[in-house]
């Protein structure tokens, strides 16, 4: 997924008041300020130790990502 196809997908999310959003890879550093409900990782690994430490609860959960990023690496941690 790349920033430019990104950006209308973080819009929509904004719109519809998701509570967060986590955002894997260099190439959202530079958005993921720009909204109060993303945090940014810059690789797969350093989300496995955020979610390691902040069990997730009670959520609905979608994983979209480029097959480099591997986030299928996450599913054992949720």
């Amino acid at each position: 997924l790349s920033l430019h196809d990104a950006l209308p997908i973080l819009e929509l999310m904004k719109k519809n008041n998701f509570p967060r959003v986590f955002l894997v890879g260099s190439s959202f550093e530079s958005i993921a300020n720009n909204y109060t409900f993303t945090r940014y990782f810059p690789d797969t690994d350093t989300l496995i130790e955020y979610l390691k430490a902040n069990e997730i609860r009670h959520a609905f959960i979608l994983i979209k990502g480029s097959r480099g990023n591997k986030l299928e690496r996450i599913t054992e941690y949720l």
